[in-house]
């Protein structure tokens, strides 16, 4: 299969960003999480 150039791009990011925003927020949640078990560890 071949892609345009841009095509391509549009692509691979839209790719990346389907992936990006999840694991951001899941990161974001673990973080905090973390946070808050080790505040009130101590």
């Amino acid at each position: 299969m071949e892609y345009g150039g841009e095509g391509l791009i549009l692509y691979t990011l839209s790719y990346f960003w389907d992936l990006t925003i999840p694991f951001s927020v899941l990161t974001l949640l673990m973080y905090q999480l973390g946070c808050i078990v080790l505040f009130h560890g101590y």
